[in-house]
Parts: C-alpha cells; sequence; structure tokens
C-alpha cells in the first residue's frame, strides 16, 4: 500500500541526507548525490548500502570504487567513469589498473585482476556463474562473501549510472579529465 505524499516529509529528508553529504563532501557533493535527490528515498538507500559496504564490507574502498568502474564501464556512464577513476585512485588503486579497466582490459595486479573478471561475469551472465567459474574464484582469493559484495557494489553503481545516463549528470570538475 503507497502512503499519501507527504511533500514536506520528503523536503525534511532531503535536507537532513544534504547536510550529511556535506558533511562527507565538505569541497562539494558530488553531483550524483544531488541526482539521486530526485527522490530522498533512493538518495537515502543508496547512501545507506555505501555506508554498511564501507564500515562492514569485505571489500577495500578501492577494490568496490574498480567493481563500481567495471559497472560503469559496461552500462556507459561518462559520469561513473569519470567519477569512479577519480575516486578510486584517490582511494589507493593503481594508475595501470584504473586505465586497464577503463580500456576493457585486465589489471595487471592479481587481486584486481580477479575482482575485474569476476565482475565482468557477473554482469555478462547477470549473477548465473557457473559452479566451476565460483570455484575458479575461490581458488584465486575471491570467497562467497566477496562474490555476494561484488553484486551489491554491481547493484549500487547500477543505480548510480542508470541515474546519471537519465538525467544526464554533469560530470563535476574534480573529476574532468585534467583536475588535480
Amino acid at each position: 500500500m503507497k502512503m499519501p505524499d507527504d511533500s514536506d516529509s520528503a523536503a525534511r529528508l532531503a535536507e537532513t541526507l544534504l547536510d550529511e553529504l556535506r558533511t562527507a563532501y565538505p569541497h562539494g557533493v558530488p553531483n550524483l548525490y544531488r541526482t539521486l535527490l530526485g527522490n530522498p528515498a533512493v538518495l537515502s538507500g543508496f547512501v545507506a548500502l555505501e555506508l554498511k559496504l564501507e564500515a562492514h564490507g569485505c571489500l577495500t574502498s578501492a577494490e568496490r570504487l574498480l567493481v563500481g568502474l567495471v559497472t560503469a564501464r559496461e552500462v556507459d556512464c561518462t559520469y561513473c567513469r569519470a567519477a569512479l577513476s577519480a575516486e578510486a585512485r584517490a582511494a589507493g588503486a593503481a594508475e595501470q589498473d584504473v586505465e586497464a579497466v577503463l580500456a576493457s582490459d585486465l589489471p595487471e595486479n592479481r587481486r584486481a585482476r580477479v575482482l575485474v573478471e569476476a565482475t565482468t561475469r557477473i554482469l555478462q551472465l547477470h549473477g548465473r556463474l557457473p559452479r566451476a567459474e565460483i570455484a575458479h574464484f575461490g581458488r584465486m582469493g575471491l570467497t562467497e562473501a566477496d562474490l555476494l559484495e561484488v553484486i551489491s557494489v554491481v547493484g549500487l553503481f547500477t543505480i548510480a549510472t542508470y541515474a546519471n545516463n537519465l538525467m544526464r549528470t554533469r560530470i563535476d570538475p574534480e573529476y574532468r579529465p585534467g583536475a588535480p
């Protein structure tokens, strides 16, 4: 059952979310969040999953961002490719790993390579990895928990990429080529 529209409640939620994001991004809230603010419930869910994965996830921030970058590449989201490239570098991902993902190549770093391979296969097969591939990724160091987190990150960045493509989100200056 859908509740009646409460625009005051939505406006309060939006302002609370913006305050939280301003704290997390004191130099300016990235445009992705402003795009998702078009539906405060969606933004709230997006941020909640981001925070849970950051606090309790198996993957490092750089690894999650590489998974997101693979998703952005596959969905063809210009905004997310730019933003996630910059954020992955800032989180410690090697430049050559980021460039490899953007070029649809595999990173040289073993862990990054396995994550990119797994993410690509999960996207290609819509999660239906054959048992042999799951076992292969397990032998390569990705646990069941890691693979489930990859799926969660793919879901998170599918929301971001589709929303950015729909709304044609403008790339923030700090994510543009040549930005410091």
